[in-house]
């Protein structure tokens, strides 16, 4: 129409917008839109009811219209937190392999889901070892670390099914590590993750933690093929609650003091890093680390509380 020709010239331009009438209007003229709304300005509900990731439009609203607010640089999203809570249990562990098949059926369709369907539980995700140990991995995305201590969590816990207790003998070299966030960076989550069980040197705690948390994990966001970095704090005391399905296991579990947390697209972008890199052994060890157990593991399953609505 005769409109057409200011539509494309208007596309070749970039509007910042702050409000969503504004980011409407703008999708629907085919401009160039830079999205700078204060993130705790702005909240709508989503197509599920839910509220929408503060400063981002509802999902429902522009479906059809636009992948919704760009990102000029990927250094940007360093601010993002794309762990859903403050807490997390974070547990490796072997199974020997006559005991996989009941074991991997079991934590799928029993264990995760009883799991992320505890008050507080938001996500779980389940790997196996690509190249390190233990083979098993996973860990639960929890609200805050008190979720881990809660006398919910804590029922079942004390009360273990019949087939957790035929599977519970045969988990193996258990660590579990119950943790607070301490940072989350990055978008979404990967098909591989590196991972790292620390412990830090005496009077080296806080250097280690503000190396990996100021410098190391920020400065991965944006690097090809990494898509999210996290450093969670170990917690001892609450790690270290006596339950009945700890009693069925051969040996108390390990804990960390700090577990880190590297995801990317596949392992190859993972490998520099603790091969030679900044996640290496040797540079963990010069900035406060007494150990360091490194490897990566790919997705198994993943199952968050609103699959099971």
């Amino acid at each position: 129409g005769a409109s057409e020709p200011r539509r494309l010239a208007l596309a070749n331009l970039r509007v910042t917008v702050r409000n969503s009438d504004d980011f409407d209007t703008g999708v629907e003229q085919g401009l160039d839109i830079e999205w700078e709304m204060p993130m705790r300005d702005f909240e709508q509900k989503d197509f599920h009811g839910n509220m929408s990731r503060p400063g981002f439009p509802a999902l429902n609203d522009h479906a059809n219209k636009s992948s919704g607010p760009r990102r000029n640089n990927t250094r940007e999203w360093e601010n993002e937190m794309p762990l859903l809570g403050k807490g997390v249990a974070a547990i490796w562990h072997n199974v020997a392999l006559e005991f996989q098949a009941d074991y991997n059926h079991w934590h799928c369709y029993e264990h995760v889901p009883e799991r992320v369907g505890i008050p507080g539980f938001l996500r779980g995700r389940r790997y196996v070892a690509i190249e390190g140990t233990p083979e098993f991995f996973h860990f639960y995305e929890t609200e805050s670390l008190a979720t881990l201590t809660s006398d919910a969590y804590l029922e079942r816990l004390n009360n273990p099914s019949d087939w957790t207790r035929r599977v519970g003998p045969n988990i193996k070299d258990n660590n579990r590590t119950l943790s607070a966030v301490e940072a989350s960076h990055g978008i979404g989550g990967g098909a591989a993750i590196l991972t790292g069980r620390l412990q830090a040197a005496p009077g080296r705690d806080a250097e280690l933690s503000d190396w990996l948390s100021g410098e190391v994990l920020p400065g991965l966001i944006g690097q090809p093929g990494i898509v999210a970095a996290h450093l969670l704090r170990g917690d001892h005391n609450s790690s270290a609650t006596q339950t009945e399905e700890k009693a069925m296991r051969d040996r108390p579990d390990d804990v960390a003091d700090w577990v880190v947390f590297v995801e990317g697209i596949e392992a190859a972008p993972l490998d520099p890093l603790w091969r030679d890199g900044a996640l290496s052994e040797a540079m963990l060890m010069d900035h406060g680390a007494s150990s360091a157990a490194l490897g990566t593991y790919r997705l198994h399953f993943t199952l968050s509380n609103e699959d099971l609505v």
